[in-house]
């Protein structure tokens, strides 16, 4: 008799409540859809991710070269002290670049989360504004990686 009692009470609400959350989301897509700014938002946020995208595999990379500069440091004590300083300064940017692509993903909204609180043009600037950011650590990743590579050539044909 209990379990009776509450699918009658119980599942009619449930249907209720969830049947018109899907109907709410359909209703929210339809008015995204429609709406030019939200698209232009969405338009400029995708261009940010493709940056983000074609940088963030590169974070392995970054900690493998870590590795392998630490490894011939600790290997070679006694190396040249400009060597070791080259070493650190190269490790140091490596870590900047990886700390900018954490601290950039930490603080970046999505424009959707924007919506109830800017307008926008402001969202539009924001987004542009993440744009530089997200490219700023672009370079900075591909920058680092590639003196990382260039110091272990080097240091690996010195052997």
């Amino acid at each position: 008799m209990n379990k009776l009692f509450f699918l009658l009470i119980f599942f009619p609400g449930f249907l209720f409540t969830f049947g018109c959350a899907n109907s709410e989301t359909e209703k929210t897509g339809q008015e995204t859809a429609a709406d030019p700014n939200i698209a232009a938002q969405d338009s400029l946020r995708d261009v940010v991710f493709e940056i983000h995208d074609a940088v963030m595999p590169k974070m392995g990379e970054i900690n493998r070269l870590q590795r392998e500069l630490r490894k011939w440091k600790d290997a070679h004590p006694d190396a040249d002290p400009e060597v070791q300083e080259e070493i650190l300064k190269t490790l140091d940017w490596l870590t900047r670049a990886d700390d900018g692509m954490m601290e950039w993903m930490a603080g970046f909204s999505q424009p959707a989360n924007l919506r109830d609180s800017l307008a926008h043009d402001a969202i539009m600037e924001y987004l542009t504004g993440e744009q530089k950011k997200v490219q700023a650590v672009y370079d900075d990743i591909n920058g680092s990686i590639g003196a990382a590579k260039a110091l272990l050539e080097k240091l690996n044909q010195e052997k």
